[in-house]
Order: C-alpha cells, then structure tokens, then sequence
C-alpha cells in the first residue's frame, strides 16, 4: 500500500507541473505581451542607447485614424524631447506631439496611405547623452 500511496505521489507532482507548463517551450508567461502598435515602450539601455520594444511598429491597414503613444517607464530619469519623436517623409500622415509629463509621446496616424515610414525617437536628460534611434512604423 505503501508503494501505491508513493506512486501517487509522484503522478500528481508530476501532473501539476505540467499545468504549469504553456505551449512547446514552457515558462512563465506573466513577463511576456504580444506587440501592441498603440502603446509601444522606449526604453533606455546602459545610459547610452534606445531600445523599443516593437520594431518596426506594424499598423492594421484597416484602422483608419490610429494613434500611437510611445511611453518612457516612470522612474525613468529620461524625458522624450520637444521633437522626440519626427517621421520622415510622412507628409500630413502623422500629428504628433509631446504629453505634458514628458513621459509620452503620441502621433494620430491617419493611415491613408501605405507605406515605411522611417522615424526617430530623441530623449534627454539622465547622467549621458544617448543616440538617437531610427526604427520604421509600417502599415
């Protein structure tokens, strides 16, 4: 019985840690999003360079009139700059603008036209000056 009681024992752990598994690889998944066009973040890597988490930014064609915000996490010591984020040659396809936190930067994208459009972010502030970064916006 003994034995039986131990066999059991190890079933059900092993069962429950397949529970705990998610899809091929396993893993927590609670760090992980999928890619959001609308709300794509900036981040600030070794005081020196820029990292967004979405590139390039992939816009539905269907979605007429979207909006982007670019957001900085809170505790960061960097702001966007007045033009922190410009897109070349979009004509009037992009309005954008600085939020009054510094922390966020949105652009209303009318996506009328298809297109690549190339763009650069630009922050300041923290202890160095950090390169700018050219990404793409696609639709």
């Amino acid at each position: 019985m003994k034995q039986w009681t131990l066999i059991v024992a190890v079933a059900v752990a092993a069962l429950a840690g397949c529970a705990q598994m998610d899809g091929k690889w396993g893993g927590d998944t609670s760090m992980r999003r999928p890619p959001d066009p609308h709300s794509p973040w900036v981040f600030v890597v070794q005081d020196r360079y820029l990292v967004v988490d979405q590139e390039p930014i992939v816009v539905p064609r269907d979605q007429p009139d979207f909006v982007i915000t670019w957001s900085l996490p809170k505790a960061s010591p960097y702001t966007f700059s007045e033009n922190g984020i410009r897109i070349a040659g979009a004509g009037d396809e992009f309005k954008c603008g600085l939020e009054s936190d510094r922390q966020k930067y949105v652009c209303h994208f009318r996506n009328s036209k298809q297109g690549r459009y190339k763009y650069t972010i630009d922050v300041v502030g923290g202890p160095a000056k950090v390169e700018p970064l050219d990404p793409f916006i696609m639709n």
